[in-house]
């Protein structure tokens, strides 16, 4: 595999595609049809590996870019996309608020209980009740604000002390409520949505960093699924992180030298990822208004091609001149 900076990776452009809709599949599932909300094993176990893939390719083309660059001008790279991408969590917490309202309408206690729920929800998680995408770019703000902080002249090395600290952290998340009988909502929250995406993240940047052969990329993606399936069979953690390190290192290998247009790819899947809850919940109100009953898998797939139609006509709109503002709410 060669990590060069003029390569464009298109299976990983492609592959964020596929796990764009695969995100809807995770959500669709607890707001239109709670009642019937469960997939077959593997399709389960695919859809969730979309987020962790996503911070692992995150990490990796960060590396790709900061690798070779003296320690002040990582830093100063980490914290710029850090700011960058806090500014652009703000932005959509904004766009869902009415979202927020409806949700916090519809439960019960005073507008103190309910302020106070909601910024606990945002500042622990990231997101509240209809904004879930937000906490992966909450969570990846952090965490490369943390990286910057951490950056060395050694940098592979500073990555593998990252990369473990993360680990335990989400180690601890695990064992304690499994093992110690010890459940805290802080400690949860900090685990899982706050620092959730470090141990992707920095295991991304290492792949960049290490750049393996074609064999090897295989061979490890080989293990990390059939070590994926079996923890996932028995509930263990970690599961999450080997399937999508899997589909990272086999997406990163594919690279079609054609003239389709990669760059509006990756645009609708961003698009499909931070819009999707807008449509599921509009067809949720929808169906609790006009009491209709209609298969789950249908509802799914309505969602998936009208998320990807609006996406579709997002980057239409974002070629005009008085929509090119646009493209700042996703990059």
């Amino acid at each position: 595999m060669v990590t060069d900076k003029s390569i464009d990776y298109h299976g990983i452009d492609i592959m964020k595609f596929v796990m764009s809709f695969a995100v809807i599949a995770i959500h669709a599932p607890e707001y239109l049809y709670p009642e019937d909300r469960t997939y077959p094993f593997f399709i389960d176990w695919f859809i969730r590996l979309a987020v962790p893939y996503f911070f692992i390719c995150t990490g990796f083309l960060i590396q790709q870019r900061i690798e070779g660059l003296p320690t002040w001008q990582q830093k100063g790279h980490l914290k710029s996309r850090a700011i960058k991408l806090f500014r652009i969590w703000c932005v959509w917490l904004l766009i869902y608020l009415p979202l927020t309202v409806y949700g916090l309408w519809h439960t019960t206690g005073s507008f103190y209980d309910k302020a106070v729920l909601y910024l606990e929800s945002v500042i622990l998680t990231g997101h509240t009740l209809y904004d879930q995408p937000l906490w992966f770019i909450y969570s990846m703000a952090i965490i490369l604000l943390i990286w910057s902080l951490w950056v060395k002249k050694a940098s592979r090395f500073r990555l593998w002390e990252l990369f473990m600290l993360f680990t335990a952290i989400t180690l601890i998340g695990w064992i304690m409520p499994n093992f110690w009988g010890i459940y805290s909502t802080h400690i949860h929250s900090i685990t899982i949505w706050i620092m959730g995406g470090g141990m992707p993240i920095c295991a991304g940047a290492l792949v960049c960093s290490y750049n393996p052969s074609r064999n090897i990329c295989f061979l490890t993606a080989l293990s990390c699924v059939i070590s994926s399936l079996i923890l996932y069979k028995f509930n263990y953690p970690f599961w999450p992180f080997l399937g999508g390190m899997a589909v990272f290192l086999i997406a990163v290998q594919i690279n079609i030298a054609n003239k389709f247009d990669y760059n509006a790819l990756r645009k609708e899947s961003m698009w499909i990822y931070y819009i999707h809850m807008y449509i599921i919940f509009i067809f949720m109100v929808a169906i609790r208004q006009l009491h209709i009953s209609v298969s789950g898998m249908l509802l799914l797939l309505c969602v998936c091609i009208i998320t990807f139609g609006c996406s579709r006509m997002l980057i239409w709109l974002n070629k005009h001149q008085g929509f090119r503002h646009l493209e700042k709410l996703i990059r």
